[in-house]
């Protein structure tokens, strides 16, 4: 279980991530893709804060939620719907702790993207997925997307 959290903490760290170091790169959210290297130094600044407080903060409301939900509710279908609906609100609840919109929203999207990533690994280890496959798909993926952002700038420049 502990596995399944740390590898949706990153995930859903690296969205937030990717998002706000575009937010901080663009001119005033129309000026389109900047320079690659100005896009990695927010990224690396935003990591420094978003993963510890999604792996943390994330990752103890997501074992809690899973336990609660586990034993009050004995439906699937009703423990997945709550599970996301707490998911939801307690990433939007710790947005409101800064009380910027923008921030409220990017928070409950964390914590919408953290649970679903949580299920989608617990279902691929489920239906017969190596750990070390999953972990290396997990983990690689972002690094793609990076890959991704790196040839459009260099195309568009």
């Amino acid at each position: 279980m502990l596995l399944r959290k740390a590898l949706s903490a990153y995930i859903a760290s690296f969205a937030i991530v990717l998002f706000y170091s575009f937010y901080f790169s663009s001119d005033n959210l129309s000026g389109g893709l900047t320079r690659f290297g100005e896009i990695m130094q927010w990224m690396s600044l935003i990591t420094l804060f978003a993963f510890p407080v999604v792996l943390i903060y994330g990752s103890l409301v997501s074992i809690v939620t899973e336990m609660v939900t586990g034993r009050l509710l004995h439906n699937e279908a009703w423990r997945v719907i709550v599970s996301c609906v707490c998911h939801l609100a307690l990433g939007a609840l710790f947005g409101l702790l800064f009380g910027i919109p923008l921030f409220i929203l990017t928070c409950a999207a964390a914590a919408l993207i953290y649970f679903l990533m949580d299920r989608l690994i617990g279902h691929l280890l489920a239906r017969g997925w190596r750990k070390g496959t999953t972990i290396a798909v997990t983990l690689a993926s972002p690094l793609l997307v990076i890959a991704a952002i790196g040839g459009v700038t260099a195309l568009g420049s």
